[in-house]
């Protein structure tokens, strides 16, 4: 795809906004991050561009037997391409495994399914999906328990079963929805319950959050991205906040999200931060249990935190709490009632062209930058964005559905570069932090906020 010719990279003295005096260390700063995005821009320059890298490679038409679903489907709307999604081969050098487990807070009760504390309260059960790098073969189904869809297969697919069969979520969308027949048999290159990759000892990790409504599985092409760069991804599915949610144990039961509050919006932000700091301590207990998948994998002191929307809200919210958490990214998610907090990690927050939080009450003790992409919506940083351009052309979408002004491909590049480099930065001390735009645009601003 064509990458940035031109990098915008201003800093902002907001000194007296957060009362801090050491400006020389932010000339300093400054200064070390415009020689790196100058290094990155010469890179690029020399890089080729290619049409076909900007597009969906097409497989052949395959034709299936069409359910209900299929039929009132393609009654509803026109589509675009008549194919099984295909998703280009990721760039790392690791391939991608998965692995799902149900985890269980015993110290806490789950609010949603307890209308009363009692004997017989049900604590919080959530799901956690690992996107990892993964060695070349040897399947080994014995280590833990995963998911396997219903053709019985040894990848992801691109959208549940579960999704598909109680017509919700992902496929369907302000009147459209994506034709069944190019996703019945689509999936990604994302092998099931591998081992860990050998070629190093132990690997970075990454915790994710959704977006409200979501799950891990809407996020898959950004997850696998990173795991096929080296880090493992470790994304929550936050039960009751989530579309869908299959516990193991409870497969004959599915749960759904429930309707946010208009008032309070973020009241259920404790909840999410304290999934997440609660996978902190299974990370600990996978890495130190000799029959786990995870055992002596886990770099438990390269962990970066990030999520989109309230994922990313309930991020924030958990570095600040919690200090084994080294960096966080804010990916277009409101601050709820942030005013109370303070972090000490480097932050990054990514924001879409109609997204502007309220920052000055955050009090940043770090390098802290905002990343306005001014070609995204909100959804462009989920898979939604890939497949509801694979199935409708521009025009039939005219823009409604919140993807953005942007090429599928090129968002969840951009998104993933941008991830990437922060956390390479702030957690490898790699020193990459750079922004990408499109040649000769305005695309991406970047302001450093302290």
């Amino acid at each position: 795809m064509i990458l940035s010719t031109e990098y915008i990279l201003t800093r902002v003295d907001l000194i007296s906004l957060f009362q801090q005096s050491n400006q020389l260390l932010i000339r300093k700063l400054g200064a070390v991050l415009f020689s790196l995005v100058l290094m990155a821009c010469e890179q690029n320059q020399e890089l080729s561009t290619k049409d076909n890298q900007l597009g969906f490679s097409k497989q052949s038409d395959k034709s299936n037997t069409q359910t209900a679903s299929q039929t009132a489907s393609q009654t509803t709307s026109p589509y675009g391409f008549d194919s099984e999604f295909n998703y280009p081969s990721f760039s790392g050098k690791y391939p991608v495994a998965t692995i799902e487990m149900t985890v269980t807070d015993n110290s806490r009760i789950e609010l949603f399914a307890n209308k009363t504390i009692n004997q017989n309260a049900t604590p919080r059960r959530f799901n956690i999906r690992f996107y990892y790098p993964s060695a070349e073969s040897d399947l080994d189904n014995e280590t833990v328990t995963v998911y396997l869809n219903k053709k019985n297969t040894n990848k992801l697919p691109v959208i549940s079963e579960t999704a598909w069969s109680n017509l919700i979520g992902p496929q369907t969308r302000k009147g459209k929805m994506l034709r069944y027949s190019n996703y019945e048999n689509a999936f990604w290159d994302i092998e099931l319950n591998q081992k860990v990759s050998d070629r190093q000892t132990d690997f970075p990790l990454l915790i994710f959050s959704h977006g409200y409504g979501y799950s891990p599985e809407a996020y898959s092409a950004l997850s696998a991205e990173l795991a096929s760069q080296g880090y493992i991804v470790i994304s929550i599915n936050h039960t009751f906040g989530a579309n869908p949610t299959n516990l193991f144990g409870d497969q004959n039961e599915t749960q759904w999200a429930k309707k946010l509050p208009t008032e309070n919006i973020g009241q259920y932000l404790p909840i999410w931060s304290d999934d997440q700091i609660f996978v902190i301590e299974e990370l600990y207990r996978l890495n130190t249990e000799i029959s786990s998948p995870f055992y002596g994998r886990l770099n438990l002191s390269q962990l970066g935190i990030f999520g989109h929307s309230y994922g990313g809200a309930s991020a924030y919210l958990s570095a600040s709490r919690d200090p084994r958490i080294k960096a966080i990214m804010d990916i277009d998610g409101t601050l709820f009632e942030a005013r109370n907090f303070e972090i000490y990690q480097p932050f990054a927050f990514l924001l879409s062209k109609k997204h502007s939080p309220i920052i000055n009450p955050v009090k940043f003790n770090n390098d802290a930058f905002l990343v306005k992409l001014t070609q995204f919506e909100h959804i462009s940083f989920t898979d939604h964005i890939l497949w509801w351009q694979w199935d409708f052309d521009d025009s039939q979408l005219e823009m409604k559905l919140e993807l953005g002004n942007i090429n599928a491909l090129e968002a969840v590049e951009i998104t993933s570069k941008l991830v990437q480099s922060f956390f390479d930065t702030y957690l490898l001390n790699q020193q990459n932090w750079h922004l990408l735009t499109q040649e000769n645009s305005t695309s991406i601003k970047s302001v450093k906020i302290n």
